[in-house]
């Protein structure tokens, strides 16, 4: 509807506003206006706001993301995966564990090597949440190369749930 993607245009450039607040309900009204057929543009926006100063509207951005079947929204929350803040991070991998994308399995087993602790863990969570199929062989891998024993079992029982039950 033309009326609709006006308004999503209007929105979409707040996301740009000097004020933190303003940025972050532009990021939750785009995405609500987004136009699921062609949400391209409302996808690039909300990657803008991956690179906001304030790490609350990373999060929000990432999280937004995340609502989003779409190869284009995996990139964008794939460039979060190393911030420096920890809290951006665990939001970029709940978000690809969320967006029920195909696209999301290789960043999320590229971080089953991460070397903190919880990112690995948060990573196979996602994974699970994923709950594909095509996963299980780079789970199958990575656990012969992990050097945690009960790690590795956590990646063989995932593995095998998802040759078992995953789509």
């Amino acid at each position: 509807d033309l009326r609709r993607t006006s308004i999503a245009g209007v929105v979409v450039d707040k996301i740009g506003h000097p004020e933190a607040i303003v940025r972050a309900a532009a990021m939750r009204a785009a995405a609500q206006l987004a136009d699921p057929a062609n949400p391209r543009a409302v996808i690039n926006a909300l990657t803008r706001g991956l690179h906001d100063d304030e790490i609350a509207n990373r999060v929000l951005a990432t999280t937004l993301l995340g609502s989003f079947n779409n190869d284009l929204a995996v990139i964008g929350m794939s460039q979060v995966l190393n911030d420096s803040v920890v809290e951006v991070r665990h939001a970029a991998i709940q978000a690809l564990g969320s967006c029920g994308n195909r696209g999301a399995i290789t960043p999320l087993v590229s971080l089953l090597e991460d070397p903190n602790r919880e990112i690995r863990a948060a990573s196979l969570e996602s994974l699970a949440a994923l709950n594909m199929r095509a996963a299980a062989p780079d789970l199958e891998a990575a656990a012969r190369r992990e050097s945690d024993p009960a790690f590795a079992t956590s990646l063989v029982n995932l593995a095998e749930e998802l040759t078992r039950n995953g789509q």
